[in-house]
């Protein structure tokens, strides 16, 4: 028995109080990363393997000209309804600013929405892995948003403008778009999809399933 775990927040939702992967007879766990296998050790304590989700090739930058458009992706709709009308009611002279939802998008579209933008805003308190972050970085669009309970080690100051209380995330848009106007940007803001280069890539995700699952069934065997 095998259990693939991609998100750390449902992993008790399918175990009773007191019991843990043990007591069902499981002894082996997939994850997506390295932050969610430290999670799953601590509490489990079984074999932990990983297998990383990949970034498709095609988000990478353009010279396409960047509008004063923020590309919007949220677990919480109604709390990123809250943040965009903050952003209004404080920052009246930037309501020409729009907000772009690419949620539901196949992904090549997404990414063409993507390089439209001048920065994104993401909202997932719960995420183990932040992929819309990583589309937008490995398109070169800085990211705006709200620090997940699980924070990766690529997030940081040097790709993006993070908080932990939603109310400040309109004063970090507000801050970011004057200085974008302005050509004013930190220097590192105007090449993020360097920092993230190297991260997750196609070829990562096969070689580690091959040796995942290779494993797994030497052990059956």
């Amino acid at each position: 028995r095998v259990v693939l775990i991609q998100s750390y927040e449902y992993m008790f939702d399918t175990i009773g109080p007191g019991y843990e992967y043990k007591d069902y007879n499981i002894h082996d766990v997939i994850t997506i990363n390295e932050e969610q296998k430290q999670f799953i050790k601590d509490h489990m304590g079984i074999n932990v393997h990983v297998i990383p989700k990949f970034i498709p090739d095609y988000f990478k930058p353009t010279e396409n000209p960047k509008q004063p458009v923020i590309a919007v992706h949220s677990r919480d709709k109604r709390q990123t309804a809250k943040i965009i009308k903050q952003f209004y009611a404080k920052y009246k002279p930037y309501k020409f600013v729009s907000f772009n939802d690419l949620q539901n998008m196949d992904r090549q579209t997404m990414h063409k929405e993507l390089t439209k933008s001048c920065c994104s805003l993401w909202v997932d308190e719960f995420s183990g892995f932040g992929t819309f972050c990583l589309e937008s970085l490995k398109s070169n669009i800085p990211v705006i948003g709200k620090a997940p309970y699980m924070v990766q080690e690529w997030m940081n100051d040097e790709v993006g403008l993070w908080s932990f209380d939603t109310n400040k995330i309109a004063d970090l848009i507000a801050q970011y778009m004057h200085k974008w106007f302005e050509d004013r940007l930190d220097n590192n803001f105007y090449n993020v999809a360097e920092q993230v280069k190297n991260l997750y890539p196609e070829s990562e995700f096969y070689d580690a399933n091959i040796n995942v699952f290779s494993d797994l069934l030497n052990i059956r065997k």
